[in-house]
């Protein structure tokens, strides 16, 4: 997933914890995170408040994806897709070659007033990575007034609504795990 949005700092911190813990998940993040030097994997120390299987009841679990803040520009972006004309089509060309949009006019337009780029990876051996990823994906987005995306496929707005759909989600995921197969690592300390 990634979110577009203004700049972060760390004053999100606490209100990404407090509306995790608003949608059912008490988390912690690893002492050392910071929106400033942030890149690659973010623990998370998670208990999930009413979770779906009797073995995750009062359990404090590892869990965690890559987590990267990069800088945006759509006009830098645009520059970049624009095709290469050959000498003589520019030497022929009339008029102003035609833009090729980033994803698409209506959602350039929107991309256009965001400069930070969050990307959310998670992978699928840990049963809790796709819950905290995506959850937190539509909370920053709906904190910062940014847009959410799943592979530039799929728009999310920064409603509530969003946030909701994908516990839905988590929650139908998660549903299909047998805990006894699936390695959840609990949680013993920070390192």
């Amino acid at each position: 997933m990634i979110v577009f949005s203004s700049e972060v700092d760390d004053k999100l911190i606490p209100q990404w914890l407090n509306e995790l813990e608003r949608h059912g998940m008490e988390c912690e993040f690893h002492p050392d995170f910071s929106f400033t030097d942030q890149t690659g994997y973010l623990p998370i120390k998670l208990k999930i408040l009413n979770p779906c299987h009797d073995a995750w009841i009062n359990k404090h679990f590892l869990t965690g994806f890559e987590f990267y803040l990069d800088d945006f520009n759509l006009d830098t972006e645009l520059k970049a897709r624009q095709p290469k004309q050959s000498f003589w089509k520019s030497i022929f060309a009339r008029g102003e070659p035609a833009v090729t949009p980033f994803v698409s006019k209506d959602i350039d337009s929107k991309l256009e007033k965001y400069n930070t780029q969050m990307s959310f990876v998670w992978g699928s051996s840990d049963p809790f990575a796709l819950r905290v990823a995506t959850i937190s994906a539509a909370i920053l987005a709906k904190l910062t007034g940014g847009l959410c995306t799943y592979q530039f496929e799929e728009w999310y707005p920064d409603t509530p609504e969003t946030v909701r759909q994908f516990l839905i989600n988590a929650d139908g995921f998660e549903r299909s795990l047998n805990p006894s197969k699936q390695e959840a690592t609990e949680f013993d300390g920070w390192d």
